[in-house]
């Protein structure tokens, strides 16, 4: 199914999650985001890795209607894409719709109040139909990951309707997984095949043109996103800083019974009050020091009560969600992906959150 909408306001870029509360790395996580598409190409071009392509245009050229950008968008009018509103100061926002056609896209882009002069604009290629999608780190340490069938906003959004599998990998090769399918096995372990660089001549390109890293098992290491489309291994992102600021995350393998289960968002152990929080009721609510935040998801309208709590615990979202990073880099023991969350947990209940396990119980 089709995105088909704007993203919201409430569920920015992962590098606008960490302005939101200044992180030391906000800068270069941003100049990091803004070229990411440079470095895939030079991985198509250098390993061959495919990647979902992008059309680069001057915001003032678009906006004034110019021939040339006027016969591409009139060629590619029917096309579903990505649109994407790039700033050429990382301090300012990035703006992006996807899942529509591209004439749709341009009547969103239009009424967005913004300095043509100080903008890009990225047309990137789409498809609303995705087998798998799949986040993971590799690490000199591991590699770690979250697979779901369907659309990629289900891993940074935490929506997850569909199939949902964690995994970790040691360095030995040693494959962990949180339920085990062999379809899924295959597709990341085919991933991970077309990130080997065992030649000595290509590592050193890659090291002089993307500074790229490898593990000692010859695996480039970085946060890589992919898509698996109709007949293409699509990588939608290669991110040289953010696998150094995730610490390893074991997948759930095991259930308690008289526990409510989920992913480890954060690793930590804490007994606490629940305070259930509906998003439409964030302004209401009155939450005290050391509460234990207990919704749906959460977005940066959130920011500040988790900057109070002592855990989160989310219904929806996966290891690497953004709400999972976010979580990490405040330090809070956080639980995501526990369905039922909301059925079993009501406001005011005492819980214990074993979060490195993936546990919730009442006590």
């Amino acid at each position: 199914m089709a995105e088909n909408s704007v993203v919201s306001s409430f569920q920015p870029s992962l590098t606008e999650w960490f302005g939101q509360f200044h992180h030391p790395s906000k800068t270069d996580m941003q100049e990091e985001d803004v070229k990411k598409r440079d470095r895939l190409a030079a991985l198509s071009r250098i390993i061959g890795l495919d990647y979902d392509h992008v059309w680069t245009f001057s915001a003032v050229e678009v906006f004034s209607r110019a021939p040339a950008t006027e016969t591409f968008f009139k060629e590619h009018a029917k096309d579903l894409c990505a649109l994407r509103l790039v700033p050429k100061d990382p301090a300012l926002p990035k703006l992006r719709t996807r899942g529509r056609t591209l004439e749709a896209s341009l009547s969103w882009l239009y009424e967005q109040k913004i300095d043509p002069a100080l903008y890009n604009v990225e047309v990137v290629e789409h498809n609303d139909v995705a087998e798998y999608s799949t986040i993971f780190v590799v690490r000199n340490d591991g590699i770690f990951g979250h697979v779901v069938t369907g659309l990629h906003h289900q891993l940074t959004q935490g929506d997850v309707t569909g199939g949902s599998w964690t995994f970790q990998v040691s360095p030995e090769g040693t494959y962990r997984w949180s339920s085990r399918d062999a379809n899924v096995e295959t597709h990341v372990k085919n991933i991970l095949a077309s990130l080997l660089v065992d030649d000595r001549e290509i590592q050193e390109s890659l090291r002089r043109e993307l500074s790229a890293e490898f593990s000692p098992s010859g695996h480039m290491l970085g946060y890589f996103e992919t898509l698996l489309w109709p007949g293409r291994l699509i990588f939608i992102d290669y991110n040289r800083l953010l696998h150094e600021m995730l610490v390893p995350v074991a997948p759930v393998v095991e259930e308690t019974l008289g526990t409510l289960s989920g992913q480890c968002g954060s690793a930590g152990h804490i007994v606490g009050r629940a305070r259930v929080i509906a998003p439409e009721a964030i302004e209401q609510t009155r939450m005290e020091e050391g509460d234990i935040l207990v919704t749906q998801n959460t977005d940066v309208r959130f920011l500040p009560l988790m900057q109070k709590a002592s855990a989160v615990l989310t219904e929806k979202g996966g290891i690497l969600s953004h709400a999972a990073i976010v979580c990490r880099e405040l330090g809070l023991p956080a639980v995501v992906g526990i369905r039922g969350l909301l059925e079993h947990v009501h406001d005011g209940d005492k819980l214990e959150v074993d979060a490195g396990r993936g546990h919730v119980a009442l006590v």
